[in-house]
């Protein structure tokens, strides 16, 4: 298998973040793309899902890209693009409802609720399957997806407390969701 089959998931998805994002520089997306609160999403609820393809800078879509490749040579030799695509859009899009429910008339982007779905995958898969799936503090990986985890959900740059709650909902339904399909056998 070829590396590039074999990392088609997060290969794909980055792709898919820089093409957008450059064509994010010539055409204003976030108008018609980005989250949106509850309070002002009208019947937009698409915006739950395009939201997650979006980033605000440079330096927002290279530390998810950087996380997103790191998370894929850890979890990408694993399972399946299919799965993995399934699961990580449909609990990022579940966490970006909760937070809309509760940031009424926020306005956000990024593919963080992905990143921190996989995590929250991760974790499961290394409490419920540790032999078989075991994750290592010292190897690029590991330390890139922890570093990640960190640093990017400090109330920094810019940021607000907003950040950990989003990532937090992300998080935990990626703890949760992971947990049943590590249980159902999907992962």
């Amino acid at each position: 298998m070829s590396k590039l089959s074999q990392h088609g998931f997060s290969y794909g998805l980055i792709l898919l973040w820089v093409i957008i994002w450059l064509i994010g520089q010539r055409i204003d997306l976030t108008g018609q793309f980005a989250g949106k609160g509850l309070g002002q999403i009208g019947h937009e609820y698409y915006r739950f899902g395009t939201s997650l393809f979006l980033h605000s800078g440079v330096l927002h879509l290279i530390a998810n890209v950087t996380a997103l490749y790191w998370i894929g040579v850890y979890v990408e030799p694993q399972f399946s693009a299919g799965k993995l695509c399934l699961f990580s859009m449909a609990v990022a899009m579940m966490a970006q409802v909760c937070f809309s429910m509760i940031y009424r008339d926020s306005l956000n982007v990024g593919g963080s609720p992905i990143v921190f779905a996989l995590i929250g995958l991760i974790v499961m898969l290394n409490i419920m399957k540790k032999a078989a799936y075991g994750f290592e503090l010292g190897t690029w990986y590991g330390n890139w997806i922890l570093g990640y985890a960190v640093l990017s959900s400090l109330p920094i740059l810019g940021n607000d407390i907003s950040i950990l709650v989003i990532h937090g909902f992300s998080l935990f339904f990626g703890m949760l969701f992971g947990g049943i399909a590590i249980g159902i056998r999907f992962f």
